[in-house]
């Protein structure tokens, strides 16, 4: 938010999104000789079915974790949405439903850490045929479980049913077709927000479907917009998550060359090919899920393993 911040003291930021606009045209004002539509009505329009899909995913059964991770998604795709479009929006609703959404993503990433850590040790306990790490692990394991559900619990806590209708509401004066900003302040439920059946949620929608349902006649990719803007900030959400997957790339590599030394020290054991690992960070080479296997130890401190200097690049690459 506070891209949006800064952009709210500059005088040609009006200027710049008046030109944008223009830019974009509408196909409605073009057929009806209508004016353009405003910043604000704009992004009112395309955040509703990210509202939507958000309400829409709040677990009926606070047991159910698989409604909870697409519960946390939902609010992800929310969450970048606003960070995107905050320069439209209100201050006094940037100050009230982005911490609450932020909150709810902090609290929900803590839950799925855990969930994350118990695929992997159980992945590691049907790899490993000694008997004796496969207690180690499923020691690992139950503490994890433990964790979690205690920190499901603590969200839920915190997350009251009351906690929620407050926000929809707040949701619901913000997406308000209102321009009148006394009408809008009085009217806290001038827009009933449906929750939509999760048969006809669309999986891939993300935050790039914001841009992509601009007029068909004139499409204009996000990175044009920002910088038609002159704001490149306003692409940190994207620039962020590109760095963490990199990371995720990154840490994957070294994992792979880790192991496949503890392995060449020590071939009896049963190799992880870590090929779960290589699939959850989107590294495409498969052959790298042999190189673990093959490694093996040239006398001394000497190591051959196959395919160094492809994961080499990759690492570089990463960095």
């Amino acid at each position: 938010m506070e891209v949006a911040e800064r952009l709210a003291h500059k005088d040609r930021f009006a200027e710049r999104i008046d030109k944008l606009l223009q830019k974009m045209g509408s196909r409605d004002s073009q057929q009806a000789g209508s004016s353009s539509k405003s910043f604000g009505n704009w992004a009112r329009e395309h955040l509703t079915p990210l509202v939507e899909r958000f309400f829409a995913a709040i677990p009926a059964d606070q047991a159910d974790d698989a409604a909870l991770h697409q519960f946390r998604i939902r609010g992800k795709e929310l969450r970048y949405a606003l960070e995107i479009l905050a320069g439209a929006l209100p201050v006094k609703f940037r100050g009230e439903l982005y911490p609450t959404l932020q909150s709810i993503q902090d609290r929900l990433g803590e839950v799925n850490d855990f969930a994350t850590a118990m695929a992997s040790l159980q992945r590691k306990i049907e790899a490993d045929n000694d008997p004796k790490a496969q207690a180690k692990w499923a020691e690992l394991l139950a503490s994890e479980q433990a964790h979690f559900d205690q920190a499901r619990a603590t969200f839920w806590e915190w997350c009251t049913p009351q906690m929620l209708q407050d926000l929809r509401a707040g949701f619901e004066v913000l997406l308000s077709d209102s321009t009148d900003p006394a009408k809008t302040k009085n009217s806290p439920t001038s827009v009933s927000i449906q929750p939509t059946p999760q048969s006809d949620v669309v999986a891939s929608s993300s935050l790039t479907s914001v841009v992509e349902q601009l007029p068909a006649s004139d499409i204009m990719t996000k990175t044009r917009i920002v910088g038609e803007l002159g704001e490149t900030g306003l692409l940190l959400p994207d620039l962020v998550n590109e760095a963490l997957s990199a990371n995720d790339r990154a840490k994957y590599l070294m994992s792979l060359m880790q192991v496949a030394r503890e392995h060449a020290d020590d071939p009896e054991q049963v190799a992880n090919d870590l090929k779960q690992e290589r699939l959850a960070c989107s590294v495409g080479d498969f052959e790298l899920d042999s190189v673990i296997a093959r490694s093996c130890k040239q006398g001394g401190d000497s190591y051959v393993i196959p395919g160094i200097g492809r994961i080499h690049q990759l690492l570089v690459d990463e960095v």
